[in-house]
């Protein structure tokens, strides 16, 4: 499967950072409630792991929380490569509102 990746700096330490990324996923689902369902996300530490459907494609991947930066890898299905630029922009600009 091919991935996708996204690194957002932030000024918040980590314990802030995590505060404010704890309903991420939800948060993508509230902002596009036509296009994303089937939303999942579990904390272990200061990675976030979460997945959800879009179009039809599932997406996974996870946040790594560092006390400046914010680190989103995940994996892709085929279908869903033409895609990869505006998931990215998308997972950013969610990040950056979050983070700043």
């Amino acid at each position: 499967m091919p991935g996708f990746g996204v690194k957002v700096p932030h000024p918040l330490g980590k314990d802030v950072a995590i505060e404010r990324l704890r309903n991420f996923a939800e948060d993508i689902h509230q902002r596009h409630p036509d296009r994303v369902q089937n939303v999942r996300q579990s904390w272990e530490e200061n990675h976030l792991i979460f997945s959800f459907a879009t179009s039809g494609m599932s997406i996974s991947g996870r946040v790594v929380v560092e006390d400046r930066l914010a680190l989103v890898e995940g994996q892709l299905p085929f279908a869903a490569l033409i895609f990869r630029g505006r998931i990215e922009q998308e997972i950013r600009s969610q990040l950056k509102e979050l983070l700043k």
